[in-house]
């Protein structure tokens, strides 16, 4: 299968088995990925975040359906904890989102987290990269709801959704997490719920409080003047009610980012994230050839322990002794 021309014609079992494979860090992957770079569309990346049980799944399908009917083309990447058995996503697809399978313009895909702490997993750049390639106006990431370390998703996404509900303390576990730093619009979702005016109520006060500011609030100096405003929105996503309202302050957002310049930036700060985490992985990569060939850090590992060596001493010295040997490791 050309995987590259597959992808372009918009066959999704050509961009799942992609996928998969940069899941599994198969080498190819990378040199599909480059093939497919220059046919990449501009997708709005949406994360949607969260801690368990606050309706993230039914969120992102309410949205999506919205979409749907202005005739988008969309990708959802659902993260989930890792299966200890499977090693794949723990729930699935098929469960969270079934009355959209089957749509002809849409790609869903679960993926685990595979130990990643920040509820995003590595791959999930790539899978979002391929669903690029396919054509996607959108694409949904929502992850896995972990809590003070949700936060990941900020490195990705083009507005981050922070979804809440009244009485559950997320406000507290919110602050703690610094989860409001990373918030571009937050959802006090089950508004139906006693306590959704209280929630609201404190969310404002600690937007204020770290400097962030509400629609129709007012910036205090020319710093906070640059900032996004954070837009609170409250939803019943069971029954709908808030989903309009929610898309057009995700729509807001997205124009303020274009016309302050915001977006370019972030465009460049994500490719320059990617360009190290590429050769922070092709790095390990080399090093660990270096490591079977040579056993350096055996040999390190028993100079440590039978002398007065210490592990930061050493380190140079076997990043020392890699440079080089690497330049000569083809024409041995």
């Amino acid at each position: 299968m050309d995987i590259v021309n597959e992808i372009k014609k918009g066959n999704k079992r050509a961009a799942a088995r992609l996928i998969s494979m940069i899941e599994n860090q198969e080498k190819e992957a990378t040199e599909i990925l480059k093939a497919c770079w220059g046919y990449r569309a501009k997708s709005r990346i949406i994360g949607i975040t969260g801690p368990p049980g606050s309706g993230k799944s039914t969120l992102t399908d309410q949205l999506v359906k919205v979409l749907l009917k202005e005739r988008k083309r969309i990708g959802i990447i659902a993260v989930d904890p890792t299966s200890p058995i499977t090693g794949g996503a723990f729930l699935g697809d098929r469960v969270r989102m079934s009355d959209l399978n089957g749509e002809p313009d849409i790609f869903i895909r679960s993926m685990g987290t595979r130990g990643s702490l920040g509820g995003i997993s590595k791959a999930v750049h790539g899978a979002a990269r391929v669903l690029e390639v396919f054509g996607m106006d959108y694409i949904f990431i929502e992850t896995v709801g972990v809590g003070q370390s949700e936060v990941d998703v900020a490195g990705i996404a083009d507005t981050v959704v922070l979804v809440t509900v009244p009485g559950m303390g997320d406000d507290i576990q919110a602050e703690k997490a610094g989860i409001l730093e990373v918030a571009d619009v937050i959802v006090v979702n089950k508004a139906d719920h006693e306590g959704v005016d209280q929630t609201i109520q404190y969310l404002k006060s600690l937007l204020i409080r770290n400097s962030g500011f509400m629609k129709g609030g007012q910036a205090n100096d020319e710093s906070e003047k640059d900032r996004t405003i954070v837009q609170i929105v409250s939803t019943v996503a069971a029954s709908g009610d808030g989903i309009p309202k929610l898309m057009g302050a995700i729509d807001d957002h997205y124009s303020q980012m274009i016309g302050s310049g915001k977006a370019e930036k972030l465009n460049r700060e994500r490719l320059k994230s990617e360009l190290l985490d590429l050769i922070c992985t092709k790095f390990r990569e080399q090093f660990k050839e270096y490591d079977e060939l040579n056993e350096a850090a055996d040999k390190s590992i028993e100079t440590i322990l039978s002398s007065d060596a210490n592990p930061y001493s050493e380190a140079n010295i076997l990043l020392k002794d890699f440079i080089e040997w690497y330049p000569c490791k083809d024409s041995s």
